[in-house]
């Protein structure tokens, strides 16, 4: 999970608000796939929570309300509130489900709309997502809870989906280093610019790679 910057409201969706007979539910098919594209847009292509590869149409993501359309907030067609996310194996069972299809209408104390996110959260080497334990003990139950409970973000597929995409960065590093030494802190930098918004901000599972990258760059400081 990284954080998401969101963009101005597109014009499609300002026209929706401006009609009081429209919902999310009620939306005109065109505009509920122009949605899709421009979320999917904003995120590379990644799933919100879990940041699986996700595609702009109905079969490939679903639109998730950060704060659930049950709490009638008035906010279901609010740009702010709206997020593009993987399926989460729906057909898998409640057990078995990831992301907002295990969520369901719960809410969640962590968000990747926070510009912080990032920093609430550390990737393992062997792929579990947890609590940073930079975070006062109370907020990390509360993050702990949200990854494990709520978004099931460590189901035992995922885990192993992210050590793989770490140990192949690894690998890659590996072979760029090799007999350079200790690699300075501005390769990390444009390491981290690729994985933001460069050639591999596409990159399936980028959050732990981002973690690693910024490990690596602190200590490369000092």
């Amino acid at each position: 999970m990284i954080y998401i910057h969101k963009k101005q409201t597109p014009d499609f969706l300002r026209k929706c608000q401006s009609d009081p007979q429209i919902t999310f539910k009620t939306m005109h098919g065109s505009d509920k796939q122009n949605l899709r594209h421009s979320l999917c847009e904003e995120q590379n292509e990644l799933c919100a929570y879990c940041m699986k590869r996700i595609r702009p149409v109905e079969s490939g993501m679903k639109v998730e309300h950060f704060d659930p359309q049950s709490h009638e907030a008035g906010n279901d067609l609010d740009y702010n509130n709206l997020l593009a996310v993987c399926d989460g194996k729906i057909s898998s069972g409640f057990s078995g489900s990831t992301c907002d299809t295990h969520k369901g209408d719960r809410t969640l104390y962590i968000s990747p709309l926070n510009p912080d996110v990032e920093s609430m959260v550390h990737y393992q080497a062997n792929g579990i997502i947890i609590a940073s334990e930079k975070l006062p003990e109370e907020i990390q139950s509360q993050v702990d809870a949200d990854l494990n409970d709520i978004l099931n973000l460590n189901h035992v597929w995922l885990q192993r989906n992210r050590k793989a995409v770490l140990e192949a960065y690894k690998l890659q590093i590996a072979k760029h280093g090799r007999g350079k030494g200790k690699l300075p802190e501005s390769f990390w930098k444009s390491e981290e610019a690729k994985y933001r918004l460069g050639s591999r901000r596409n990159q399936e599972y980028k959050g732990i790679i981002l973690d690693y990258i910024a490990i690596k760059r602190k200590r490369a400081k000092s």
